[in-house]
């Protein structure tokens, strides 16, 4: 007599094969990630300049969005005023022998009487810490005034710009897509019928 196998005893043993998901789905939220993470290194990357004309010399280091700049008087007249255009900083550090003046645009600063100002072989640090929102690291031209009255204006300074639209808003549009993206992909699989 032919034998009937019991097809649901056989199948009990073997545990549920699991469905393994796409790579092309499994490695999206690692791509999120990495998106979300390389403006914050970035932003937190070292980075040092140095520019000099005229006898006046000035050192830049930026770290984790705080400027450093150290102005060198190394041959000219004694130096009374600085300017340099930023925007949006804040915590704004000068000696206290110097005033200054924020305006979000541009950051001022000048000796508060002639005996303070830097001669030759001195130097004057001033310190900002950039706003996360709408500043970036960038370049501008810093103007140095003199006790004879002279302007000495030294480019490629490095200095806090405004960020335009498209940088702001791209990370999160990029975000947005992967996450669409992601669901599509997510979807799609689950209504594929299973392999016998």
């Amino acid at each position: 007599m032919p034998v009937k196998l019991n097809r649901n005893a056989c199948q009990s043993g073997r545990s549920p094969r699991r469905r393994r998901e796409p790579r092309c789905i499994s490695s999206i939220p690692r791509i999120c990630w990495i998106a979300l993470c390389v403006p914050l290194f970035a932003v937190a990357a070292a980075s040092a300049e140095t520019r000099s004309a005229e006898g006046i010399t000035i050192e830049s280091e930026y770290e984790t969005r705080m400027l450093t700049w150290r102005i060198i008087n190394e041959s000219a007249a004694p130096i009374v005023r600085i300017r340099i255009p930023t925007y949006k900083t804040y915590d704004i550090v000068v000696p206290d022998s110097w005033q200054y003046e924020d305006s979000h645009s541009e950051m001022k600063a000048w000796a508060k009487s002639d005996a303070d100002a830097i001669r030759a072989g001195r130097s004057l640090v001033l310190q900002v810490t950039g706003s996360s929102s709408g500043g970036k690291p960038g370049l501008t031209t810093a103007a140095v005034t003199l006790a004879d009255g002279r302007v000495i204006e030294i480019d490629s300074v490095p200095t806090f710009e405004r960020e335009g639209w498209m940088t702001i808003a791209l990370p999160p549009i990029v975000v947005s897509a992967l996450i669409g993206l992601l669901l599509i992909l997510r979807r799609r699989s689950t209504s594929q019928p299973r392999q016998p």
